[in-house]
């Protein structure tokens, strides 16, 4: 009965998760034509798509990314105060020690693209000391971050092609869920950031979030007024 329920917990969220996803979906399809075409949206989609083909054709520099995917085990263990152990790193695999790993510690590696935001941390300390950037600097952060999400996507890819237990341990469904919703916003606040587009991004959002809530709910009430109309004739034919 247990597992039961959490079956269909599982099966609500994924669904909710699903719901909003579409709703980043749409605006982040809206809010490029707000966006700088010349200094953020072509440098970053040439960027993206170069990284993609270099890092499936190419090289995949291996090392790198479980490197990357052990710190941030390592860094959301420590978020949650969770004791770690020895750390390691290998082209063939990677491992970190952690006293009672949660669902937050075992996804985060799939969902938190490490190099971007270091990256856009580079960028932060930039603007920090030098203020605002000017054309060319914003090419080469877009440029910047269209291949590190790239190699975050062809990454992650790559290892969930592959049997991981992270995902085994707290259900396919809802982990897949979890990780595609939290690439999508991250995502979308790694270009809400380079662009100062936060409110209009919002905007979009929670319009969008608003309309398909309505045709969610208008779906819902059609699907029981059905249900109800068709019992209603079967115990009349009974």
């Amino acid at each position: 009965m247990k597992r039961l329920l959490l079956g269909a917990l599982h099966v609500v969220l994924s669904a909710a998760l699903w719901f909003v996803c579409a709703a980043v979906v749409w605006t982040l399809c809206l809010l490029h034509w707000r966006l700088d075409t010349a200094t953020l949206v072509w440098p970053a989609l040439l960027s993206f798509v170069g990284g993609v083909l270099f890092f499936t054709l190419a090289s995949k520099l291996l090392v790198v990314y479980v490197f990357g995917h052990e710190l941030t085990h390592w860094f959301m263990a420590k978020l949650f105060w969770r004791e770690t152990g020895d750390v390691r790193v290998a082209t063939t695999g990677g491992s970190v020690a952690v006293q009672k790993p949660n669902i937050w510690i075992a996804l985060a590696p799939y969902f938190i693209p490490f190099y971007t935001l270091l990256w856009l941390g580079c960028f932060g300390i930039f603007r920090f000391g030098y203020g605002p950037p000017n054309a060319t600097v914003l090419c080469i952060v877009s440029t910047g971050v269209g291949i590190t999400y790239a190699f975050h996507v062809v990454l992650t890819l790559h290892s969930l092609l592959r049997e991981q237990s992270d995902l085994r341990q707290h259900g396919y469904l809802l982990s897949l869920s979890l990780i595609l919703f939290f690439n999508l916003a991250l995502l979308a606040a790694c270009l809400l950031t380079v662009s100062h587009q936060w409110s209009a991004g919002w905007e979009i959002l929670t319009g969008r979030v608003h309309v398909e809530g309505r045709e969610v709910t208008s779906a819902a009430m059609w699907s029981w007024e059905a249900f109800r109309e068709g019992c209603r004739h079967l115990v009349e034919w009974w």
